[in-house]
């Protein structure tokens, strides 16, 4: 159990460096003082902008969920009243651990390449 979970920690700090340096790339990227872009329709046109702190917020906010996300998962294992059942999960669970992760990651890089982007175009 305990390389369950030392598995699920390791990517989870592989994903959330990825999603630091995408904050940090998006804190010195985006351009301060005028609108930038938060949210797009089905056809990618942006139809909600932001100041550059409510867009960092947006941007931080899957860092944010993903370190929750991780501690809890890290948790289950221990406190779980079924460990042989959930051991016979457990390939599945760390899969979902792990993908959840890389999603949330995935989500992250698209955002802010969006938002800057989408920033060049308005400018």
């Amino acid at each position: 159990m305990k390389n369950l979970v030392r598995t699920g920690l390791i990517w989870s700090s592989l994903t959330l460096a990825i999603m630091v340096a995408a904050i940090i790339y998006a804190w010195i990227s985006l351009p301060r003082g005028e609108q930038i872009p938060v949210h797009w329709n089905f056809a990618g046109e942006a139809d909600r902008f932001a100041g550059f702190a409510e867009a960092m917020w947006i941007v931080a906010l899957p860092a944010g969920i993903a370190v929750l996300t991780s501690i809890l998962l890290a948790v289950i294992p221990f406190v779980t009243p079924r460990r042989e059942n959930f051991m016979k999960s457990s390939r599945a669970y760390l899969a979902a651990w792990i993908g959840s992760n890389i999603l949330i990651a995935g989500v992250t890089l698209l955002v802010v390449r969006s938002m800057l982007v989408r920033s060049e175009d308005t400018t």
